[in-house]
């Protein structure tokens, strides 16, 4: 029963600051782009959002449940961009010890995506599901376009 909270606790903390970071706004991206010594300031006690996730706020929906199951797509998605991510870090590493590390990172990225759609799949039918995730992918799509091409890793 500890360990089911335990989750609980870590999926709720891990929903709150992705859902942070999906409503960030222009002016906090800029000032996360700023030295470390600026963007260290908290607002309003949270810390900063991580300057990789797209700013998906202004498509998210602003009621429940609808409001969750964006949330839940929006961590889908970030942890679909890890996969990516780790997946060419693996490939092109220069070591074995090196590429099986990035593969175990891909592996568990991968078992996150699922756990956030198989979460999503409790709050919506497959198809509404599926539809909710394309649009929001079209929309990171396009704010990501627009955005110079910086490493980027979520926190």
């Amino acid at each position: 029963m500890k360990q089911v909270r335990a989750l609980s606790l870590a999926f709720l903390f891990l929903a709150t600051m992705t859902a942070l970071a999906c409503r960030q706004s222009d002016s906090e991206r800029e000032q996360t782009r700023e030295p470390p010594a600026a963007a260290e300031e908290s607002v309003e006690g949270t810390a900063e959002a991580p300057a990789e996730t797209p700013d998906l706020g202004p498509r998210l929906a602003d009621h429940e449940p609808a409001r969750l199951l964006d949330t839940l797509l929006c961590c889908a998605l970030i942890e679909a961009r890890s996969c990516e991510r780790f997946a060419i870090l693996a490939e092109r590493a220069p070591d074995a010890p090196l590429r099986d590390f990035y593969r175990g990172l891909l592996a568990s990225e991968a078992r996150h995506h699922g756990v956030y759609l198989r979460l999503a799949g409790r709050i919506a039918p497959s198809e509404s599901l599926s539809r909710r995730l394309r649009q929001l992918a079209e929309h990171e799509s396009a704010v990501l376009a627009g955005t110079p091409p910086l490493p980027r890793m979520h926190a």
